[in-house]
Parts: structure tokens; C-alpha cells; sequence
């Protein structure tokens, strides 16, 4: 698969991520993700599973941020095509639009049953705390 292919493909992933969050639907969010995922938080130990995934985004969500905008720079295959790379940027917003955070991330994806699910979630804040 072409970069741009991967590119189209985890672009639409990354648009689901964000309406199922903005829903506060976690458990559709979290199928997005691989069984055996790693989310890995900022200021945080890593935590591993669908489950760890569902948790971390809903208590995003309790303490306050409303919306994520995730926005892809760059994509590619690795691995013969079964393992794609997605780095950008996202921002993290409270109901007013006001900023709650912004960084960077690097995802690491995987083809399991022929479609993309994210393997590895790792992001980092931009902002000087």
C-alpha cells in the first residue's frame, strides 16, 4: 500500500477517533484499537489493553476535555504493509473551544483482519507546565 493509500486510510481512523470521543462513545472508541494496545500518556505509566484504552479516554473526558482535534503529518508502511507509522500534532479543547493542551504523537498501527487498528498510542504535550 502506497504512503498516500495508509495516509487516506488512517485519516478516516483518525476522524472516527474523534467523533466517537466528542460522543463520549469509548467502547466504539476503543475498537478502533488493538486487543493488546499500549497507551502512553504523558506524566503517566503506560497502560495496556482495550480497557486501558476505554479508561484513559473517558477520564480525559471527566476531567474536562471536550474535544480532541488529532491531525496526521505524516504516514507510512513499515514492515511490509501489515504495520503503519502515523506522526502529527493534536489539541485538546474544554466546551468553550479554550485550549486544554496541545502536542505531539506517534501512533504505530497494525492490520489485523486486514484493516488498521492502532497498536501503540504514544503522545506528548507541547505546552511548558
Amino acid at each position: 500500500m502506497a504512503s498516500s493509500e495508509i495516509q487516506a486510510v488512517i485519516s478516516k481512523r483518525l476522524a472516527k477517533i474523534m467523533e466517537y470521543y466528542l460522543k463520549g462513545d469509548f467502547e466504539a472508541l476503543g475498537q478502533i484499537y488493538t486487543e493488546d494496545c499500549t497507551l502512553m500518556e504523558p506524566g503517566k505509566d503506560e497502560v495496556f489493553g482495550r480497557e486501558g484504552v476505554v479508561s484513559g479516554h473517558s477520564m480525559l473526558k471527566a476531567n474536562g476535555v471536550h474535544k480532541m482535534v488529532l491531525t496526521s503529518l505524516e504516514c507510512g508502511g513499515i514492515a511490509g504493509g501489515d504495520t503503519a507509522y502515523d506522526r502529527g500534532r493534536y489539541n485538546l479543547q474544554k466546551e468553550d473551544g479554550s485550549e486544554v493542551d496541545a502536542g505531539k504523537y506517534l501512533n504505530i498501527w497494525q492490520k489485523v483482519d486486514g484493516e488498521y487498528l492502532m497498536k501503540i498510542d504514544m503522545f506528548n504535550s507541547s505546552q511548558n507546565n
